[in-house]
């Protein structure tokens, strides 16, 4: 009975949601720009932000007619990860060094609720990330010899593959289609996987800053 009530809200949903996409004006776009990603969370090592890229394409679908409301799924590749700087003396009296970058690349598809206030763009909504792969430029030595070191989050098996997390910004949106803005991400879960742990990856999430540009065909 449950499901069977479940499975009729789901249709009901996705039959309000057609009918109110049928209705409404739909446009599509492109859009890109530049990452400024890290860790966040208890951290005790020394975990700094790396840049990186996204790119990709969007619809925006105008709700209210005026363009005031919209709801815009993008569908984007996206580099994130973080750089290790890290020097200390182990127990044994060696000098230990790592540095280098564990880059993640991963498809992000945010559903963003937008507001337009004569131009100025309000945007919040979940998003949804699917890691693709795992780059680690990571190099660890110990008294000036290169050494074998393992990171969580260093090798894909170590990381969950799919991520729910949020997105909100603002920006700017021209009358003739062009936009820019900046966004903010965060994960509500923690992205090693379950089982794989290390002290100073307790409760780590990708964070990240995105300053973008893009362009809506059709403008408002």
């Amino acid at each position: 009975m449950r499901k069977s009530a479940c499975l009729s809200a789901a249709l009901l949903a996705a039959g309000t949601l057609f009918s109110t996409t049928a209705r409404a004006q739909v446009r599509l776009g492109l859009k890109a720009g530049v990452n400024n990603t890290r860790l966040g969370g208890r951290l005790y090592d020394s975990y700094a932000a790396k840049f990186g890229f996204h790119a990709g394409v969007m619809a925006n679908v105008d709700v209210t007619g005026d363009g005031f409301f919209s709801i815009q799924p993008e569908l984007l590749y996206s580099q994130k990860g973080f750089a290790m700087h890290s020097e200390y003396v182990d127990v044994f009296q060696n000098s230990c060094k790592a540095e280098g970058t564990i880059n993640y690349s991963y498809l992000d598809l945010p559903v963003l609720l937008k507001v337009n206030a004569r131009g100025l763009i309000f945007e919040a909504g979940p998003q949804l990330s699917y890691l693709l792969r795992v780059h680690n430029t990571v190099k660890s030595t110990v008294d000036g010899t290169e050494v074998s070191s393992a990171y969580l989050g260093g090798k894909l098996e170590d990381a969950r593959r799919l991520e729910w997390g949020y997105a909100a910004g603002l920006g700017y949106q021209f009358a003739a289609g062009p936009l820019v803005g900046l966004r903010y991400h965060g994960n509500f879960q923690e992205f090693g996987k379950d089982g794989v742990r290390a002290t100073d990856f307790n409760n780590a999430r990708n964070v990240a800053f995105q300053l973008y540009a893009g362009y809506l065909l059709g403008g408002q």
